[in-house]
């Protein structure tokens, strides 16, 4: 091969070869600019992802909450209308035990004496007007009017009252002292905070009990 051939073709290596070389160059620093370029993209979208995961965690932890809310308000609402309907049936009850007291002979004596020697505690001796039920028998009446007659009070009135069904009324300058049925249970308010104390006690020593779960 002459010369000026070989001389030709040593300089196209060397070109081939400068060209590769800076092709290389060129292709390291593309990449070396893409990953500049490209790793605050990642990071932006890695803390974007992060964020949306926090938000909705969070969300999910908010509806999870309003939903033990309601759940709670749902069982409170239960409890509440469980207990008023006992506490009705317990009032009822109460309304019906004390009209039977009044309706049987033995128990209806010892109410009377009773609300006699409390108004004789607490009434002046004369001015006083007993009412009673329209279906009262005669002889007990005659026995109560000698029972407060025997403690000093003065001319006692015993007069049958249309409105009363079981227990008595005594009336005296003003002031009343209701033995009725419905002036017993006239504090219902009462009562049935009573009644409830006794329910929550009774539930409560039901659940120490083993082997007893008194909402099941």
């Amino acid at each position: 091969m002459p010369a000026s051939s070989r001389s030709v073709a040593f300089y196209i290596r060397e070109l081939e070869s400068l060209r590769e070389r800076h092709c290389a160059n060129v292709l390291a620093e593309a990449r070396a600019q893409a990953k500049e370029i490209v790793r605050p993209a990642f990071q932006d979208a890695r803390l974007r992802a992060r964020s949306v995961l926090t938000e909705e965690r969070e969300l999910l932890q908010k509806k999870i909450q309003a939903a033990e809310a309601r759940l709670r308000a749902a069982e409170l609402q239960r409890r509440h209308r469980g207990q008023a309907r006992l506490l009705q049936l317990a009032y009822d009850q109460l309304l019906q035990s004390l009209t039977r007291r009044w309706l049987a002979p033995p128990s209806r004596r010892q109410w009377v004496l009773a609300l006699l020697d409390e108004g004789v505690k607490r009434l002046p001796d004369s001015g006083w007007q007993v009412r009673h039920p329209e279906a009262w028998d005669a002889e007990e009446i005659a026995a109560a009017r000698e029972h407060l007659q025997g403690q000093a009070v003065q001319s006692p009135v015993f007069a049958a009252d249309s409105d009363l069904a079981a227990g008595l009324r005594i009336h005296c300058q003003g002031v009343v002292l209701d033995g009725s049925v419905s002036g017993l249970a006239s504090d219902r308010q009462r009562i049935e905070a009573r009644l409830l104390a006794l329910l929550i006690h009774q539930g409560e020593r039901e659940t120490d009990e083993p082997g007893v779960h008194p909402l099941d």
